[in-house]
C-alpha cells in the first residue's frame, strides 16, 4: 500500500509539473561578451520578456536583439549579440536515474525552479550544477524520491526533497548577431547582476 501512495503521489507532483506549467531558461548575452540567465516572463513571436535570475531585473526583446525596455543596468535601445530559450522536453523524476551532459530543470519542495548542468551520473544519484549560483549539489534517489545528499555552496541542505527533474530540450535561437548557434560561442557567464 505505502508503495502505491508513493507512485500515486508522484504521479500527481509530475502532473503538477507538467510541460505546461514549466518556465522555459533564457540565455542573453550583451554587447560586452557577458551573458546572463533568466526565466521567461512572456513571449509573443516577436518579443520576449525575461526576469534575470541574480538582478531580478526585467528586460523585453524583440527579434533584433533590441533591448525595447529595461529594469537594469542595460539600457533601452541598446542591442544584445544572442538570446537563446531552453523548453521543457521529458519528466525524468520516477527513472531513478538521470543521464549526465544534460541541461535540466530541478524543482524543489518549496517550488523553487532551478536550472543546472547534470556533470556526472549514475544509477541512482547525479552531480549538478546550477547555472545561476554555480552552486552543485550530488542529488541521490531512496525509497522513490530524490533528495539532497550533499552541496558545495548551495542553500537546500542534505535531506531536502526535490519534486521534479526534467531535461530541456535543444536550445532555441530567438535572436543571434552571428553565424551558427549561440550555444556554441564563447560568452562569460556573469553572475553579477545587471
Amino acid at each position: 500500500m505505502k508503495y502505491f501512495l508513493t507512485i500515486l503521489l508522484t504521479a500527481i507532483v509530475f502532473k503538477s509539473y507538467s510541460q505546461a506549467n514549466v518556465t522555459p531558461l533564457v540565455m542573453v548575452a550583451f554587447k560586452n561578451h557577458l551573458a546572463y540567465y533568466g526565466k521567461l516572463l512572456k513571449e509573443d513571436g516577436n518579443t520576449v520578456k525575461v526576469e534575470f535570475f541574480n538582478s531580478h531585473s526585467i528586460y523585453q526583446f524583440d527579434k533584433t536583439g533590441k533591448i525595447l525596455s529595461s529594469t537594469g543596468k542595460y539600457k533601452a535601445g541598446d542591442f544584445v549579440l544572442a538570446i537563446e530559450i531552453n523548453r521543457f522536453e521529458k519528466e525524468v523524476y520516477s527513472q531513478g536515474y538521470v543521464s549526465s551532459n544534460k541541461l535540466a530543470g530541478i524543482v524543489f519542495n518549496d517550488g523553487q525552479l532551478y536550472y543546472g548542468n547534470i556533470e556526472d551520473a549514475s544509477s541512482g544519484w547525479f552531480y549538478v550544477r546550477f547555472l545561476h549560483s554555480n552552486s552543485a549539489y550530488t542529488m541521490q534517489f531512496t525509497d522513490a524520491t530524490w533528495k539532497v545528499k550533499s552541496t558545495d555552496k548551495g542553500g537546500y541542505t542534505p535531506g531536502s526533497v526535490l519534486k521534479s527533474i526534467f531535461y530541456t530540450g535543444e536550445s532555441e535561437a530567438f535572436y543571434f548577431e552571428g553565424v551558427g548557434s549561440p550555444s556554441k560561442q564563447k560568452f562569460q557567464f556573469n553572475k553579477d547582476n545587471n
